[in-house]
């Protein structure tokens, strides 16, 4: 065929109008695509701004749930604190006075009683109560038919020995609290109650008295009412608490307080108070939908309400919010966006038409120019992706291999197909955060990190991962960790160790755990370094780490303190069990040294039990000292003993 001028300038006007019909097209398709696309976008943020609004008005309520119940802790707090100062005073005033003088305890006991007696009774406020170390109710605060019992085996209705509890006040100098039920009158109702509990040696007797949950949750619930209910004086969305008898505690009308709300119903004739209860009844919390007046306003609208049970004040605690307030506000910033969204992609359409025109003039030859450019790009990349000292691997959307090059092959091989999905994800071992490992078909295992970036190779959606080698650094890094954590010379774990698994022991602590530390330091150490020399001294320690190593359970652990000083750990066990544990480690520590150095070493030890405080604390300083002073016992005893 004949190429001429007139067939190259037909094919050129061809070309020209489809390509303008085809960004026509394209335009008309842009703005169909993006008027759906914005109507959705509008739907999706209706539809979150209504849920962002329930969940804000059930976190506000739970807010002053958190605040109550956080208030009525600090409110036990302060009224044990209370207690215990009041008993703690009365104690100090009777060991003050003449009556602890008294030579003969019988009669000392007698003037004892009369005195606490008067000051009992002038205290109005709160319940004294006196015991004696077997149990005899010397003084009731409520009911003195008991007094003069013993009533030891006593239980409230849980089933609680509290009069035992009590007695172990005994071995306990600074007081005990025990919580119980008790009547706060003659022949009352069982309440629950705290008291403080103290034993005054001089006497032989036990005092104490306490307080009621239900007096603390009364100031409690009347200063929370008052403060919810001025705090939101004067919001259109405001807290309201409803007892489940219908009576208003806070409510957004203030005339309301106090008053029935039983008779206030919805636009289907139902009672709002009685859809609460229904939302309540088998759930803790839940929604309600009704209709209800706006503050200052006669008209009734939809409000959507979250309400959550209080059982403590047989009451629910509730939240809401008017719908059209939510849809007035919606359509505004609807109406905006759609507004400014359109007038946007109308100019966005006619200057794309106009740059389309423009440009067109070049298209044909920077097509072929591109064409060729991509292709001289695309053999760059595979050359320089080649030399990468990290490893690059391109998996389509498809699951499937693109381009990988040496350094992959060299860290995975030929089991690549085994770490890639159907979609290009690759996955691997997780072994910390942002390091994985991979075994090769050669057995070896490396230590990696990668990151992803989406991108489109030769026309195919694709994922391209970068994959670093970090096998050295890994493995350098975790033998940085063990040396700080683990002595040089015994190859025992260290101080650090020691407060690490101290931690953890205490942290996931139970009631049946009995954990028993004990602090042992070599008999005559220094003795051994001046007459056998320090390389014979470091010999022995290691025989101590070895020694203790074979010997203990392996729940049990030894660790180096420093010098000649070792701590050692045992779980599950008794004070008197670990003491025999640790006596026959140092029979068989003697044994040993004197075979392997020809001269016998012992040590000696103090062990303590780890008790934990009030509030489930431990300081493991103090563990320390109390088995450093037993260790000096143990050595101002005769050395080669174990004190505890």
């Amino acid at each position: 065929m004949k190429l001429t001028q007139k067939k190259i300038n037909k094919n050129r006007f061809f070309m020209i109008i489809a390509i303008v019909l085809g960004f026509f097209l394209l335009a008309v398709y842009m703005l169909l695509s993006d008027i759906n696309h914005t109507n959705k976008s509008v739907k999706r943020f209706d539809h979150f701004v209504r849920n962002e609004m329930r969940d804000i008005v059930r976190n506000e309520v739970l807010n002053r749930i958190d605040e109550i119940e956080y208030d009525l802790s600090m409110l036990h707090k302060e009224q044990n604190k209370i207690i215990k100062g009041k008993i703690e005073m009365i104690a100090h005033m009777l060991l003050s006075s003449d009556t602890a003088k008294i030579n003969n305890m019988e009669e000392r006991k007698i003037e004892f009683l009369k005195e606490f007696e008067r000051i009992a009774k002038a205290d109005k406020e709160y319940l004294y109560f006196a015991l004696s170390t077997e149990g005899i109710l010397l003084r009731s605060s409520t009911d003195d038919r008991r007094e003069g019992k013993n009533i030891i085996d006593s239980k409230d209705q849980e089933g609680s020995y509290y009069i035992r509890e009590m007695l172990k006040v005994i071995n306990k100098q600074e007081g005990i609290y025990v919580t119980y039920y008790s009547p706060k009158e003659k022949d009352g109702e069982p309440l629950r109650k705290t008291s403080y509990c103290l034993y005054i040696p001089e006497f032989d007797i036990i005092i104490g008295t306490g307080s009621y949950d239900v007096d603390i949750e009364k100031v409690l619930k009347e200063a929370t009412f008052s403060r919810i209910q001025s705090y939101y004086q004067d919001s259109e969305d405001y807290i309201f608490i409803v007892g489940y008898d219908g009576i208003a505690h806070v409510f957004g009308d203030n005339r309301l307080i106090g008053k029935s709300t039983k008779k206030i119903y919805d636009t289907n004739g139902k009672s709002i108070h009685k859809l609460f209860m229904e939302a309540i009844e088998n759930d803790s919390e839940g929604y309600v939908n009704y209709d209800y007046y706006k503050r200052n306003s006669k008209e009734k609208s939809e409000k959507i309400s979250f309400v959550k049970r209080l059982d403590m004040w047989e009451a629910y605690i509730a939240m809401g919010f008017h719908v059209d307030d939510l849809n007035q506000e919606l359509n505004i910033h609807i109406n905006d966006f759609k507004s400014e969204y359109y007038k946007e992609l109308i100019f966005t359409l006619i200057l794309m038409f106009f740059i389309g025109l423009v440009i067109l003039y070049f298209v044909r030859k920077s097509l072929i120019l591109q064409s060729q450019y991509i292709h001289q790009e695309e053999i760059v990349f595979e050359k320089l992706f080649q030399l990468s000292s990290e490893g690059i691997l391109i998996v389509s959307n498809q699951g499937n291999v693109i381009f990988q090059n040496p350094i992959i092959n060299k860290i995975i091989g030929e089991n690549l197909s085994d770490y890639i999905d159907k979609e290009g994800q690759v996955y691997f071992n997780e072994i910390s955060e942002d390091v994985y490992s991979i075994k090769n078909d050669n057995g070896r295992t490396y230590y990696i990190e990668w990151n992803k970036k989406s991108i489109i190779y030769h026309g195919i959606d694709s994922y391209i991962y970068f994959i670093s080698d970090i096998t050295s650094k890994f493995l350098k890094s975790n033998e940085l960790e063990h040396m700080a954590l683990y002595d040089e010379l015994t190859k025992l774990p260290n101080r650090r160790k020691l407060i690490d698994d101290f931690k953890y022991i205490i942290e996931n602590n139970t009631a049946k755990d009995s954990t028993v530390i004990a602090m042992i330091d070599l008999d005559y150490f220094k003795k051994v370094n001046d007459e056998y020399g320090h390389a014979i001294g470091d010999e022995v320690l290691k025989l101590v780490g070895e020694c203790f190593t074979n010997k203990l359970r392996k729940r049990d652990q030894i660790y180096r303190l420093g010098g000649e000083e070792f701590i050692v750990l045992l779980r599950d066990i008794t004070i008197e069990d670990a003491q025999s544990v640790l006596t026959n480690i140092c029979n068989e520590f003697y044994d040993m040294s004197k075979e392997r150095f020809g001269f016998p070493i012992t040590f000696s030890g103090g062990a303590t039990e780890v008790e934990l405080n009030l509030y489930g604390e431990v300081c493991l300083g103090d563990v320390l000292n109390k088995a450093d002073i037993l260790l000096y016992k143990a050595k101002n005893k005769g050395r080669a003993r174990i004190e505890i």
